[in-house]
């Protein structure tokens, strides 16, 4: 599976370079940037129903959540940029009694094609640390640690200005818990606002 995408995201990018090399008339002022950036993704399938005390019940999907990136962005020419980086996606319920509360640190690397100077698609790949599931007050029993993760990803993004874009994502990942022969779909829709700081 992971040599497998691996070979896909090498194939995205030799694509890329290659829809680019037709395009290196001009040459890019500011090829290096800081971005990130926030957002938010739904989906894939549900790891715990939790019912509290209270009796509030809590639904953790394992492709909800909250998505916070920071990373470097590099633009190769008019039509081609690469970009890396590390960021924090959690999906918690809470109840007045506990909270359980689903976390990953993503790391990503992405390609992009500039279609224009407002839109760009983008192909990468997708490695999640530290999944775990948590909990807290009268879930705090709930301690799960789970394997890392690869995934694919695909998204298109339009640039309001050369400093702020918003993202339309698709992520294709699964997630196994340590010790348990189960996996979970942890595929994903989701939209981000990505702030470029050159």
């Amino acid at each position: 599976m992971t040599r497998k995408l691996t070979m896909l995201t090498l194939s995205a990018f030799t694509l890329l370079a290659g829809l680019a090399t037709s395009s290196m008339a001009q040459t890019v002022t500011n090829p290096v940037s800081l971005v990130g950036g926030f957002g938010y993704g739904r989906g894939g399938d549900t790891i715990v129903v939790g019912t509290y005390t209270d009796g509030s019940v809590t639904n953790i999907k394992a492709g909800n959540g909250l998505d916070l990136f920071l990373g470097g962005a590099y633009r190769l020419n008019e039509k081609l940029a690469v970009q890396v980086d590390a960021g924090y996606q959690s999906s918690t319920g809470s109840a007045v009694n506990g909270e359980l509360t689903f976390k990953r640190l993503p790391v990503e690397v992405l390609g992009y094609f500039y279609l224009d100077k407002s839109w760009r698609v983008g192909l990468g790949a997708r490695f999640d640390e530290h999944v775990k599931l948590s909990g807290t007050g009268v879930a705090s029993a709930v301690q799960h640690n789970f394997n890392s993760a690869v995934g694919g990803m695909a998204e298109i993004e339009y640039l309001i200005s050369p400093e702020v874009g918003i993202k339309f994502r698709g992520i294709k990942e699964k997630f196994k818990p340590n010790g348990y022969d189960v996996t979970f779909n942890g595929n994903q829709a989701a939209i981000l606002v990505s702030l470029y700081y050159f």
